[in-house]
């Protein structure tokens, strides 16, 4: 066992690229999957269209019940106190949900940015769609170039 065990440690020294199909020099390694870009690439647009919908309204619905839950840990019967002036600036709710990323554009823009950069870029076919989301919110001001760059994944 101890001579297998040697063996195969020697082998991973010799030949690390038996460990590794592709190496990551940029973005998130172990979020990257094998086919987001193309699944996305093989739907129709009704298909893409309803995906964004339901990302966004998902996203949405996920970040105020995250702020919510946030809000009601954060209450201690001091705060709760209705005699009390409330400081809406200092409240946690208000404070979680300013920093939600929005998405106010309509579907078919983001349905067009990802499919384009999807086609655009098909060597980065693997990057995940809500890490393409990220980039495209509306406090972002990356081209899909800037993204490409910011991600790339070199060919092998």
């Amino acid at each position: 066992m101890r001579k297998h065990s040697c063996l195969i440690f020697l082998a991973c020294l010799l030949f690390p690229s038996a460990l590794v199909s592709q190496e990551f020099t940029k973005g998130f390694p172990t979020d990257r999957n094998h086919g987001e870009g193309k699944m996305w690439l093989s739907w129709q647009e009704p298909q893409r269209l309803g995906f964004v919908w339901g990302y966004v309204w998902g996203y949405d619905r996920g970040y105020a019940n995250g702020c919510l839950a946030y809000e009601r840990a954060s209450s201690t019967s001091e705060t709760s106190d209705l005699s009390k002036p409330v400081d809406l600036l200092k409240n946690p709710l208000q404070e979680c949900m300013s920093k939600r990323s929005d998405f106010s554009k309509e579907p078919t823009y983001y349905e067009a940015q990802i499919t384009k950069f999807y086609e655009t870029y098909p060597l980065d076919q693997d990057l995940p769609i809500r890490q393409l989301f990220a980039k495209l919110e509306d406090s972002s001001t990356m081209t899909l170039e800037q993204i490409r760059t910011w991600y790339h994944t070199p060919g092998i």
